[in-house]
Formats: C-alpha cells, structure tokens, sequence
C-alpha cells in the first residue's frame, strides 16, 4: 500500500496491510514532528500523482535490493503537530521479511 493520509495514521491498519505468514519479521518506522526551536507544528503539501509515483518507485526499490516481502508508506499531509506522526522523512514504512537478521546488519 502507498497511501498519503491527511487525517492520523492508524499504525495498526497498515500493519495489516503487510501481514504474511510467510514473514519471520517486521520493522516499522513512524517518525514524528519534532521540537526543535519555534517549530509548534508542520504543513506539509504534496502533488499527490507525483509522490505516490516516487514512494512506488522507494518501496520497489527496497522490494529488489532487499528482498522485502510486503511493504507499506502511508504519507501524512497537511497540518501536523508536535509528536504527531508527519510526512517526509516521518513514514510509517511496515517491511516484512523472511528473516529477522535481514532487519539488523552485521
């Protein structure tokens, strides 16, 4: 699934989104609106036809170099505040593989 939200990402429904049984593990990342000085919150616009190609082009990348099984990048827009999950470098990325240490290099 690649998806752009403009409303709060439900980590447990992308997680879903990614379940096999023929998956030994799952990393997820979800990154969120830091507190750096003045910053209070984040707006964040996309074009969507543009980022939902670049995002396909991340996951099958990863897919091919990796060996990833499923993976999913939900996108948050718009209006984000401090601690919420946001968009950009912010993902949810839910990546199964057939093996744990593909997660953790050597």
């Amino acid at each position: 699934m690649i998806a752009l939200r403009r409303t709060r990402i439900d980590v447990e429904a992308v997680l879903d989104t990614v379940r096999r049984q023929d998956a030994g593990a799952v990393a997820v990342f979800l990154g969120t609106v830091r507190a750096d000085p003045g910053v209070r919150a984040l707006d964040y616009e996309v074009f969507g036809p543009m980022a939902r190609a670049k995002l396909r082009e991340v996951a099958d990348a990863a897919r091919a170099r990796f060996g990833v099984l499923a993976m999913s990048i939900v996108h948050r827009l718009g209006h984000v505040l401090l601690g919420q999950a946001g968009p950009l470098g912010n993902l949810i990325h839910d990546i199964r593989l057939g093996h744990l240490a593909l997660l953790v290099p050597p």
